[in-house]
């Protein structure tokens, strides 16, 4: 079969994954393929015989073939046929889009609920400076506890596995849109990022001014509250993690209860009386594990505190996918309403149908 032939062919196919300009723009000029003509938009360039402009896209994809090798060494990503690359933009690319912006949105999350406890204990220590974590947990907090779950999300997460992204290329339009993460959803983060750390401080702040212990003595002391705002701060973001995650594997739950396990066996061995009778200056929170958490008041106060910042969340979540429901959420739901997923995807897919029936 002629190579032209061959090409127009899987420009047909990928052109219900790109936009009427870009799609006319693609099928036009297979054939032509000059500098200026394959300048689709400034996010991808696909560039066949010639690399003269590869260097200004923030992604190059080259075709290895009868034209040289010239395009494929100045490009980001290269194969051998035209039809490989709609599987790069809707699986991969796709992908890629959505887990880069789960990953900065808990990001930011987890941050902003980290860090502004503090400002909320600054209003209780005349702004003193005075940390309300133990130092070493501000230390490892990032780089032990919270950085492999994110971490295995950015890397294995999928919404919808490669043949329904395949299937459905309306499912691409939302990277195009830049909706998974813009200035609205970096506002929603700060704001919920805001709500958490405000629950994480008032909550136990509320239930250690009336707590006692069970020999009736009180449970007030400002380390034992300090444990038991990091405590649930580590559980509350673990939990969140595994609700915004969409495809869990077996390093996935490795990674995020790991961290998890690990948090609580660095507490308790960072506070034991072995490593104080070492290190007596830099491990000053000596027993506070082990006397704070072997009280059930205060689990109660973990459990209570764990609630109230993730069940909003869930709310909010289910009333959006209810009311708003996004295309992914109807590609998920079809069936289980009774509605075939072919019809539910129709009215996403008419436009991009009507500009492929426009270039022929």
């Amino acid at each position: 079969m002629p190579v032209s032939s061959t090409r127009n062919r899987s420009a047909k196919q990928l052109g219900a994954a790109l936009s009427g300009t870009a799609s006319a723009a693609l099928t036009k000029n297979l054939g032509k393929a000059s500098a200026t003509d394959n300048m689709l938009n400034p996010k991808m360039l696909f560039q066949v015989p010639t690399a003269d402009v590869l260097p200004a896209a923030h992604i190059g994809v080259g075709i290895s073939g009868q034209e040289g090798m010239q395009a494929v060494l100045a490009s980001d990503y290269s194969f051998a046929q035209f039809r490989y690359l709609q599987r790069l933009l809707l699986v991969h690319g796709r992908w890629s889009y959505f887990r880069m912006c789960n990953f900065l949105y808990y990001f930011f999350y987890k941050n902003f609920a980290f860090t502004l406890v503090h400002f909320w204990y600054g209003f209780f220590c005349g702004f003193s400076a005075q940390t309300v974590y133990d130092q070493w947990f501000i230390t490892l907090f990032n780089i032990v506890y919270t950085s492999l779950p994110v971490l295995a999300m950015g890397l294995f997460d999928q919404d919808v596995n490669d043949q329904n992204s395949l299937r459905y290329p309306s499912l691409y339009k939302p990277g195009q849109q830049n909706l998974l993460f813009n200035k609205c959803q970096f506002f929603l983060c700060t704001v919920q990022g805001v709500c958490t750390s405000f629950l994480l401080f008032f909550i136990p702040y509320g239930a250690f001014s009336v707590m006692v212990k069970e020999d009736g003595s009180h449970l007030s002391d400002q380390q034992a509250f300090a444990v038991t705002i990091a405590t649930s701060l580590v559980i509350v973001v673990s939990v969140q993690i595994g609700l915004d995650k969409h495809y869990w594997t077996a390093v996935n739950h490795l990674l995020t209860w790991g961290s998890l396990t690990v948090y609580f066996a660095i507490l308790f061995a960072m506070q034991s009386d072995g490593i104080f009778g070492v290190f007596p200056r830099n491990f000053p929170f000596i027993g506070t594990a082990r006397n704070c958490l072997s009280e059930k008041s205060v689990w109660l106060v973990i459990l209570l505190t764990t609630v109230v910042c993730v069940v909003p969340g869930l709310v909010v979540r289910f009333l959006r996918a209810d009311l708003f429901p996004t295309l992914t959420d109807k590609q998920h739901s079809g069936p289980a309403c009774g509605v075939p997923k072919k019809e539910l995807m129709q009215e996403a897919d008419v436009r991009l149908r009507k500009d492929l029936r426009r270039l022929h």
